[in-house]
């Protein structure tokens, strides 16, 4: 089976005319071209960046965990653990918040 048979059959099963799926393919082909040419373009930019964000910015993290504690998990029953890098590595603490059920 050539390519062009299975084009004709791949048009004729999707409803489409040949080179409607010729003009689809091509233009997901260039589309595709274009962001790899773009990047390749932008290589070190982008390279520079992703450095950049690495070394400067601070980037938050957390934990959730259930509240254990049987005297306080029906009013308190998650816990949240705030991370971050200057809390971790220049004041060595941690930052615990709790959450309240709320009752109406």
């Amino acid at each position: 089976m050539t390519i062009l048979s299975e084009l004709d059959n791949a048009a004729l099963n999707q409803g489409k005319k040949k080179s409607q799926i010729i003009r689809e393919a091509l233009t997901s082909y260039l589309k595709e071209e274009k962001i790899e040419q773009w990047e390749e373009e932008n290589k070190d930019a982008i390279e520079k960046y992703n450095k950049s964000v690495e070394e400067n910015v601070l980037m938050a993290q957390f934990d959730v965990y259930k509240n254990t504690n049987p005297l306080t998990n029906e009013t308190i029953p998650y816990l949240l653990d705030v991370q971050n890098d200057i809390l971790k590595y220049e004041l060595e603490l941690k930052c615990i918040f709790k959450f309240f059920k709320r009752y109406s």
